[in-house]
């Protein structure tokens, strides 16, 4: 059954793997996803940045868990 009130937007729901951090004076994306291990690609993504180039001090950004390096069979 349909609740009222229409259709809800996305929302960044932080995940299991996922924590919190909160934008400092001058911190960029690649700083924060050096700091964490994670790509700049995967801090847009989580955080569904439309201008990723707009960071305000005091935002808050998901950092999600870091990929698991490829592994490569040994020969």
């Amino acid at each position: 059954m349909p609740t009222p009130g229409g259709t809800p937007s996305p929302s960044r729901t932080p995940t299991p793997e996922a924590i919190p951090y909160i934008v400092q004076e001058g911190d960029t994306l690649y700083e924060i996803a050096l700091r964490f291990n994670v790509s700049v690609e995967d801090l847009i993504e989580a955080n569904h940045l439309e201008n990723p180039d707009q960071l305000r001090v005091g935002q808050e950004l998901l950092i999600p868990a870091p990929r698991a390096p490829a592994v490569t069979p040994s020969p």
